[in-house]
C-alpha cells in the first residue's frame, strides 16, 4: 500500500475539455465526452474509490491524472451506454475451494496413484491459515498420505497453495469492487441521461459510494501464524486433517515429526 493514496480533485476534473455543455433529455450517453463538467465532478467519489482499489488491492500506480480518468471512463463505458436498463448492484461470489487449491502430489488408492491437492481457508478471528489437503473429489485427506511431487517440499507446497489462494481471492474481490463502482456510475449516468444536463446533477441514495470489500490475503495470515507460533500452526493442521475426534494425546508426538518437515527437507 502506498503511503498516501492518489486523490482526484474537483480542480483536476475541471481541466477536462472532453465535456458537453448541453444535452437534451433522453439523449443517449455512450462516451464520457457526452457528460457535462458537473456530471463528471459528481462521479469524483467513484473515481477515488476506483483509485483506492487499484492502489491498495492491485498495488498499481495511478499517479498520472489524465491516464487514470480515461481508464475509469473506459471501464464505465465498456460495451455500455445509458439506454441499458439493468445496472443492479453485483453479488460477491463465495470462495470456492476448487478454484483456490493446487495439485501438489498424489495419493495411493488401492493400486492407483490419484492426484492430491492442497487448499486452505482463513480464520480471521484468530489470524490463522487452516490447511485443507484434498483428493480429486475435494474430500479431505490426511496430509501425511500425500506423496509430494518430486523436488517439492512441504514448505514449497504450502507456499504454492497460498499464492494460488491469494491470486484467486484478489481476482474475486477486485472484480466485485470494480463492478460495484462501475454499476453505481452507470446508474447515475442513466438517470442523468433521462433528465438532460443540469447545473446540479443529483445522486440518489442507492447510487451512493459503495463500501469497498476488503482484500484479506493468506500470505499475511500465514506470516502472522508463523510469528505467533510454528508449533501452534502444526496443531491447527493436525486438527483439520484428523478431524475433531483426533486424539489429543497423539498431537504432541505428531508435532515433533511434522516440525522437521517444515524445514523444507
Amino acid at each position: 500500500m502506498s503511503a498516501q493514496l492518489t486523490k482526484i480533485t474537483m480542480a483536476d476534473i475541471a481541466l477536462d475539455r472532453a465535456i458537453t455543455d448541453q444535452r437534451t433529455p433522453e439523449a443517449r450517453i455512450d462516451v464520457h465526452s457526452k457528460l457535462s463538467l458537473k456530471e463528471k465532478q459528481a462521479l469524483i467519489d467513484l473515481i477515488n474509490s476506483y483509485i483506492e482499489v487499484r492502489e491498495t488491492q492491485l498495488k498499481e500506480n495511478t499517479s498520472i491524472t489524465t491516464d487514470v480518468l480515461n481508464q475509469f471512463y473506459g471501464m464505465v463505458f465498456a460495451c455500455w451506454d445509458s439506454s441499458v436498463q439493468s445496472n443492479d448492484a453485483p453479488n460477491l461470489p463465495a470462495i470456492d475451494v476448487r478454484n483456490t487449491c493446487v495439485q501438489v502430489g498424489s495419493i495411493k488408492v488401492d493400486q492407483y496413484q490419484l492426484p492430491a491437492f492442497l487448499g486452505l481457508s482463513l480464520d480471521p478471528s484468530e489470524s490463522l491459515v487452516i490447511w485443507r489437503p484434498m483428493d480429486r473429489n475435494f474430500s479431505y485427506i490426511p496430509l501425511d498420505s500425500i506423496e509430494f511431487d518430486e523436488g517439492l517440499s512441504m514448505t514449497q507446497a504450502l507456499s504454492y497453495a497460498i499464492d494460488r489462494y491469494d491470486a484467486r481471492e484478489t481476482l474475486r474481490v477486485v472484480t466485485f469492487n470494480m463492478a460495484q463502482i462501475t454499476l453505481a456510475a452507470r446508474r447515475r449516468i442513466a438517470k442523468w441521461a433521462k433528465k438532460g444536463t443540469s447545473d446540479n446533477p443529483s445522486v440518489d441514495l442507492e447510487d451512493s459510494t459503495p463500501l469497498i470489500e476488503p482484500l484479506v490475503l493468506a500470505r499475511d495470515f500465514y506470516d502472522e501464524t508463523n510469528r505467533r507460533s510454528l508449533w501452534w500452526s502444526q496443531c491447527q493442521i493436525l486438527v483439520v486433517i484428523r478431524g475433531p475426534n483426533f486424539p489429543p494425546q497423539s498431537v504432541s508426538n505428531s508435532i515433533t515429526t511434522w516440525a522437521a518437515s517444515w524445514s523444507g527437507t
